[in-house]
């Protein structure tokens, strides 16, 4: 037996919501334990990526590096989430394996595609506008608001898909078309999920990174924050988006236990109609 042929359940918004933010906020020491080298390797993957700004190869080989601490963090997050921390505890340094390489390679297929899309959808916008008016100063409202609907519908392609993940993690026969049939019509209420669980963490996360930096900045109106400053915001900021990161890693874990029926079970290798336990289950 391998997954079911459609979602066994809806993913349920408030439940799921609630199992995130447990997860995570019951859990912030792993969440540090699991981003301590994720955060170092973005730390100094700041440097190349200004450099990058005017080498095309570099924001090539830039971007691929990005996607290790993803990878490495993402990886982690969705066993500990799936397995618990009795069987899948984090650790400082992970190892590279298999299922790193098999996360890596989905991550960099997805946002390859959908990074084309929208810089398609947004060249294709401003040469037209910019054909049609080239007098205008800035750009159309017209055209912010096609970017941001390509943008929407990246979202929407990726959550669609984010189902790989997990299921790569733990090491699961589980492929994109699969994801595709098990988001099937739920796509709007992951988006919706994503919203409601991050909104509140970053709204307030930012605030309180203003603040925090506040003595730092220079004379009103010149936006001028200092090294110390730029060092504090950075850092906080990064350390924000790994918070964000373990929340939307919870959702995308426990929707996908939910909607397929996934449980912790026997290796894929044992399971099946030959008598061994299958992970996959019938109903929630």
């Amino acid at each position: 037996m391998g997954p079911p042929p459609s979602a066994v359940q809806l993913v349920p918004i408030g439940e799921t919501i609630r199992i995130a933010y447990a997860s995570v906020f019951g859990q912030i020491g792993l969440v540090a334990k699991t981003a301590f080298l994720p955060f170092l390797i973005s730390a100094v993957l700041v440097v190349p990526s200004f450099a990058a700004r005017d080498s095309f190869a570099l924001v090539v080989i830039v971007s691929l590096l990005r996607l290790v601490p993803y990878t490495l963090f993402g990886v982690t997050w969705h066993r500990l989430i799936l397995l618990g921390a009795q069987i899948a505890p984090p650790v400082v340094f992970p190892g590279w394996q298999r299922r790193h390489w098999r996360f890596y390679g989905f991550a960099l297929a997805i946002t390859a595609v959908t990074t084309l899309l929208v810089a398609v959808v947004a060249q294709t916008s401003v040469g037209l506008a910019g054909g049609a008016d080239p007098e205008s100063a800035g750009i159309p409202p017209g055209v912010l608001l096609t970017i941001l609907i390509a943008l929407l519908a990246a979202l929407y392609f990726m959550l669609r898909l984010s189902f790989v993940f997990p299921a790569v993690a733990v090491e699961e026969p589980y492929g994109l078309a699969d994801a595709w049939r098990h988001t099937k019509g739920q796509g709007l209420r992951l988006m919706l999920l994503m919203f409601l669980t991050l909104s509140p963490v970053m709204l307030f996360g930012w605030m309180l990174i203003a603040l925090l930096i506040a003595p730092f900045t220079g004379p009103p109106g010149t936006g001028s924050v200092g090294a110390s400053g730029g060092l504090l915001a950075y850092t906080l900021g990064t350390a924000l988006g790994y918070l964000s990161l373990a929340l939307s890693l919870s959702v995308i874990s426990s929707a996908f236990r939910i909607c397929t029926g996934w449980i912790p079970g026997a290796p894929p290798s044992v399971s099946g109609p030959s008598g061994g336990d299958t992970p996959f289950q019938e109903g929630p």
